[in-house]
C-alpha cells in the first residue's frame, strides 16, 4: 500500500467523504486507488493498494482454517493471560 498525505483533516468538518474504486485487474491482482476528502471535497490523501486475489474454492479451502486456528490460538492466549493476571 502507498499512502500519500496531502492535507490534513479538520475535526470540526461534520463529514468526510472516501472514494476507492478498481483501477486495474490483471489476472488475480487488483490495483485499488482511493481518495480521502474533506468537508469542501478538496483531496486530503490518496492511496493505491494492490491485492492478490484467490478462487472462491481456493479461499475456502485454504485460509478459513488457518484463520480459525489462529482465532482459537488468539483466544486461549487471552485466557492464558487473564488466568495469570488474576493469580497475581
Amino acid at each position: 500500500m502507498e499512502t500519500r498525505y496531502l492535507k490534513s483533516v479538520d475535526t470540526t468538518d461534520e463529514y468526510v467523504l472516501l472514494r476507492a474504486r478498481i483501477s486495474e485487474k490483471k489476472r488475480n491482482i487488483i490495483l485499488v486507488e482511493a481518495g480521502f476528502y474533506n468537508q469542501k471535497g478538496e483531496v486530503c490523501t490518496k492511496s493505491t493498494c494492490t491485492y492478490f486475489t484467490f478462487s472462491q474454492e481456493k479461499s475456502e479451502g485454504n485460509a478459513l482454517p488457518r484463520l480459525r486456528r489462529r482465532r482459537q490460538s488468539y483466544r486461549a492466549r487471552i485466557t492464558s493471560f487473564a488466568n495469570d493476571s488474576a493469580i497475581k
